[in-house]
């Protein structure tokens, strides 16, 4: 298998044109290609609050404050977040309803 621009692809572990001696050449395996997400055809991504992310920023807050009824669920970022709206999420702008 060759390359662009001709030339064929040296085994891993051995030099490749001007790379120095003992550079490895990996070339694009691994790589994810551009639009793929890494899910399933026709699954649905995560909701937010249930991503690791979420739980590790929010994890001060108690589980009894999603339940009143100002708030509801974790689903309701404005019941705490007042510039939500916005999108501006910042700590500062946090105030959790009693």
């Amino acid at each position: 298998m060759g390359r662009p621009g001709g030339g064929a692809i040296p085994p891993i572990g051995r030099p490749a044109g001007r790379a120095p001696v003992g550079e490895l050449r990996v070339g694009c395996m691994g790589r994810r290609s551009p639009g793929r997400s890494g899910r399933r055809a026709g699954a649905q991504p995560p909701r937010i609050t249930e991503t690791a992310w979420f739980r590790h920023e929010h994890d001060e807050v108690p589980e009894a404050a999603w339940k009143r009824p100002a708030i509801g669920s974790a689903a309701n970022c404005a019941a705490c977040h007042r510039a939500a709206a916005q999108g501006d999420y910042r700590e500062r702008n946090i105030r959790i309803p009693r």
